[in-house]
């Protein structure tokens, strides 16, 4: 999997919109999607919300 990368400020990175959904982590500099939960995440989060 390749992820793309943008080096930016923190300050920038508060107010960054690319106009999607996609949420991004700020790791020394560079703004780093973050990819969806896996299937096996969703169902382990569904279960622990309903137990």
């Amino acid at each position: 999997m390749k992820v793309a990368t943008l080096r930016m400020p923190f300050e920038k990175c508060l107010n960054y919109d690319d106009g999607s959904d996609e949420l991004y982590e700020l790791e020394n500099g560079e703004l780093i999607a973050v990819p969806t939960a896996s299937d096996l995440n969703k169902r382990t989060r569904c279960c622990l919300r309903c137990s």
